[in-house]
């Protein structure tokens, strides 16, 4: 008894010495450092397998450039470079080499990476890797997450080294174990090292392994400065493993190796294989959505794919071919645009569009069919309607020039000049009509607000109105509750309008889910000239499921979402009670005493990409023609 006493003993004051430690640890100051060199290569690192030796058979000059990884000393063969450096925080150089180079033709391909991988703060409560929130072994809550211990002490270079371990005391899917070092220097201790190692039940989609190794040095004033960082993450799906591997360094440029400075010449070589292009086409139509044209260099795509054939009643079926120029062609000009044909209509609607990137100008001429206060749907998945068909649209012809100014603190300006020309079709009656628009759009994250003006007179304007709108997008972490999605929308048109110009709900009449539209809300069910909106969507990241056994293992995640709006019908915009105004159709009407609103349950990430959701309409239930109960389908690949 009084061994296990003393060993009892024991355990707590190691346990309160490395507490101790930590919180000297918690209390230092993080340094950013001015300049950072940083290198992110994918590789393959199943070679062995059955999957490594399919692609070999292949193209076997693979098996010529392998190298070892230093992190499972297993042979990986590099397909991705990307190399990047920043002096105070701006981007003075980048370059990308690899099989996904053709994915980003945009650069969007490159802002997601630098989303998953950029420096981690072990001190943040709400340390972000790979885009997920976990707990950091440093922050001010670790120790309600983190059991820290004492390993040994060291000496090296005539310096003591305590070497520490922590490990999650629960949630371990949002927490890390591993090993801290900290060093005393001037009878203050210092964090030296840093490694990390994800649970195997980290709720992250196709990831097998994660470790984060820090280096940290400390500064004459005695705060601490990153000094080199790694990630190394494997992600494995359909028998491919694929190893990422990103450096980050303050104090030197990051070398690289033998096969790294080989690949520009190893993707010349890979493109001579028609089955490389067998295999990258259709992956390069899949992820950006446009055919690309020209090889290595491709200056022009073609789309959107998913625009090319559509259906509405007005229109019946229609053909759509359009496509974009790329950077290649030139740098800061874009030539853009597309010609579709309704075999109903027997028109032919178009789009001329030209931009200048820096500064940002565009002019953008248009012929098209549209709903009212709805987006454009030519779109072959919104075209799948199994409600009430979309019967009262408008044919609008508008040209625009438009200039934008982005800020890096992420403000921005926007403004415009734009002339429509309103032409009723299907359902819909009114007089054609045209109006000339000033408007002023102003963002400052998570706020947009916007202000638009009518000319009358101006080319034929018929209409003088302000209308003004506010956009509020914010998205709540809420740790280990998952995240809340919420986003508000508010106008108000100040002046006499037709009802096309007035405010309509976004309505979804397709099978897929839309989270900024209503989706068992008839098209154009109200009117109002003064509104606000609310939709949320509440992602609980499988915070029920993933404590249902079997439920666990397939990682589907719950998601909850509510929708409401309400607004109010001036009597100037009213037709039973104001002249000079167009009359309503007879399924139109505005608000009552209360808002509309409708909510929803369903279950995401099923098959790692598919979301399914169940509706239920909740207010103005009496009116003709509704729904009551629905469900959507949202496709999504989830990590």
């Amino acid at each position: 008894m009084l061994l296990w006493s003393g060993v009892f003993s024991f355990q707590i004051a190691a346990s309160e010495q490395a507490d101790a430690l930590i919180r000297q640890l918690m209390a230092h100051r993080l340094h950013p450092a001015e300049e950072s060199h940083e290198k992110l290569t994918f590789s393959l690192n199943n070679l062995e397998d059955d999957s490594g030796n399919y692609l070999i058979r292949f193209f076997p000059l693979l098996q010529n450039h392998t190298e070892i990884s230093a992190f499972d000393n297993q042979p990986v063969v590099t397909l991705s470079l990307r190399e990047k450096k920043r002096n105070k925080g701006e981007i003075t150089f980048q370059q990308h080499i690899g099989v996904d180079e053709s994915f980003d033709t945009d650069g969007q391909l490159t802002r997601n990476m630098d989303e998953y991988f950029h420096p981690v703060s072990v001190f943040d409560d709400k340390m972000t890797v790979l885009k997920q929130k976990f707990v950091g072994p440093l922050s001010p809550s670790a120790f309600l997450y983190y059991c820290f211990e004492v390993l040994d002490t060291v000496e090296i270079n005539n310096q003591s080294l305590v070497n520490l371990s922590f490990t999650p005391t629960h949630h371990p899917e949002n927490s890390f174990s591993g090993k801290i070092q900290i060093a005393l220097e001037d009878s203050c201790y210092s964090l030296r090292k840093i490694q990390m190692n994800a649970s195997h039940s980290i709720s992250v989609n196709y990831l097998k392994r994660l470790q984060i190794e820090q280096s940290f040095t400390t500064l004459p004033d005695g705060s601490q400065q990153l000094e080199h960082e790694e990630i190394y993450a494997v992600f494995r799906a359909a028998k491919m493993s694929v190893q990422a591997h990103w450096v980050c360094r303050s104090d030197s440029p990051i070398s690289l190796s033998e096969q790294e400075n080989f690949l520009p010449i190893l993707m010349i070589l890979l493109r001579d294989y028609p089955t490389y292009n067998l295999i990258i086409k259709p992956l390069e139509m899949l992820i950006l959505g446009y055919i690309p044209v020209g090889s290595p260099q491709n200056y022009f795509n073609i789309g959107p794919i998913a625009s090319t054939v559509a259906y509405n009643p007005i229109e019946g079926f229609r053909l759509r071919l359009g496509g974009i120029t790329t950077e290649q062609l030139h740098p800061k000009w874009f030539f853009g645009g597309y010609m579709a044909y309704g075999f109903k209509d027997k028109r032919m609607k178009y789009q001329a569009r030209i931009i200048h990137k820096k500064p940002n100008l565009s002019f953008t001429h248009t012929y098209d069919l549209s709903v009212p206060g709805n987006y454009t749907n030519d779109n072959v998945f919104y075209s799948l309607q199994p409600g009430i068909a979309e019967m009262k649209m408008q044919y609008v012809r508008t040209s625009e020039l438009a200039y934008e100014k982005e800020w890096k603190n992420d403000f921005s300006l926007q403004t415009w000049l734009r002339y429509a020309d309103y032409e009723a079709a299907g359902e819909l009656q009114y007089s054609d009509f045209q109006t000339a628009t000033i408007g002023l759009q102003v963002s400052y994250k998570p706020i947009t607000l916007s202000h638009q003006t009518g000319l009358k007179a101006i080319f034929g304007s018929d209409y003088t109105y302000n209308y003004s709108q506010l956009n509020i997008k914010k998205q709540f972490d809420l740790e280990n509750f998952g995240r809340l999605e919420t986003f508000v929308k508010a106008g108000k048109m100040w002046d006499k309008a037709p009802f096309p110009l007035l405010a309509f709900p976004s309505t979804n009449q397709s099978l897929f889910l839309d989270s900024q539209s209503f989706m068992l809300m008839r098209s154009m069910e109200f009117v109002s000239d003064e509104f606000v909106s609310l939709f949320t969507t509440y992602h609980l990241n499988g915070l029920i499921f993933r404590q249902i056994p079997l439920l666990n293992r397939w990682k589907w995640r719950e998601v909850v979402s509510a929708s409401m709006m309400y607004g109010r019908l001036s009597d100037k915009n009213n037709p039973d009670l104001s002249s000079g105004l167009f009359a309503f159709p007879s399924d139109i009407h505005p608000f009552a005493s209360n808002p509309y609103a409708e909510m929803s349950v369903g279950i995401e990430n099923i098959f790692r990409f598919l979301r399914v959701d169940f509706f239920r309409r909740l207010t103005y239930l009496d009116e003709p023609d509704i729904r009551k109960w629905g469900f959507r389908l949202g496709f999504r690949l989830i990590f």
